[in-house]
């Protein structure tokens, strides 16, 4: 039993690397994309004048990739991850340009950090972080709504507010998702194909964690 245990175990630690490792490539990638697109001036325009569409696909593929990510065939999602990454990298070069590249590493640092740190937490602590699923999500209910809302009225104070409850709750998601990848790597009874959707989703919801992380601290940073 003993033996059993200890082999779940490094399973699990398996896996929460390869998420983590898989992330660190993405993020690599997407680094580049932004190294490259910041050196040709069409690039540059064809971000500026397109913002808000990769800003709208940014948010819709990693939703629309949760649901079907058991439906379709792994590499096909590896595939989209893959596609993911070079929109996601358009749109960081579109924020190293708005809020200029000294506060746009800086923010990446910062996140860095962060993610290392909550990422730590959330692989170690022994507590069941699922009973703050509902309570994260609300807030994310809410926080959209706010930002939809000030869309229309603009009030300065509120971006202020937004930002900082975004930088609070998406710390707190990266907890959370570590933790809840070891759960559902114990759940999947040693699936190969199955574990590996985990990674996947796992790396997918990391890496969404990460670049709204990033953009709300450029804005608190370049925000006046």
């Amino acid at each position: 039993m003993y033996r059993d245990k200890y082999k779940n175990e490094e399973l699990t630690s398996d896996i929460v690397k390869n998420v983590v490792l898989s992330l660190g490539l993405h993020l690599i990638i997407a680094i580049v994309i932004v190294t490259i697109s910041t050196c040709f001036f069409s690039v540059a325009k064809f971000i500026d004048e397109n913002s808000w569409k990769l800003i709208g696909f940014s948010f819709v593929l990693p939703l629309t990739l949760s649901i079907f990510v058991n439906k379709i065939h792994i590499n096909l999602n590896r595939v989209i991850a893959l596609l993911y990454t070079v929109f996601t990298g358009l749109l960081m070069t579109y924020a190293a340009f708005k809020y200029g590249i000294p506060k746009f590493l800086l923010a990446i640092f910062i996140s860095v950090i962060i993610f290392s740190v909550m990422s730590y937490f959330g692989n170690n602590t022994k507590e069941d972080l699922e009973r703050y699923r509902v309570i994260l999500k609300i807030n994310l209910f809410f926080l959209i709504v706010m930002m939809l809302v000030n869309l229309y009225f603009g009030v300065h104070i509120l971006y202020w507010i937004i930002d900082y409850i975004i930088i609070g709750n998406f710390t707190a998601f990266i907890a959370f998702d570590i933790n809840h990848i070891k759960q559902e790597v114990s759940l999947a009874n040693k699936n190969e194909n199955l574990l590996k959707r985990i990674e996947l989703s796992g790396m997918l919801q990391f890496y969404f964690d990460f670049m709204i992380l990033s953009v709300a601290l450029m804005d608190i940073l370049t925000r006046k």
